[in-house]
């Protein structure tokens, strides 16, 4: 049962062929409850997610800096008064 190189590529291009086509004959299964995303969309939603986790940091650091601001100011205000004694 000894095939030419020829033959031998005919039959695995024929197999691969049929196995392409038959994962892609068949419909897709969508499993109760289960969303399929495409790439595209799987993308753009932790997109979303990153974009809401960035805006909750930032509004932390400003409050964060802006607590700092107004200690530091009371601190020279305590001391500005300590001075002037």
């Amino acid at each position: 049962m000894s095939k030419s190189l020829e033959e031998a590529i005919a039959i695995i291009d024929s197999i691969t062929a049929s196995d392409y086509q038959s994962h892609h004959d068949r419909a897709p299964t969508q499993r109760k409850g289960i969303m399929e995303l495409d790439t595209h969309s799987a993308i753009l939603a932790q997109n979303k997610l990153l974009t809401q986790q960035i805006e909750a940091l930032t509004k932390k650091i400003a409050n964060f800096l802006n607590n700092i601001t107004k200690v530091d100011h009371k601190k020279h205000i305590k001391l500005t008064k300590f001075n002037k004694f």
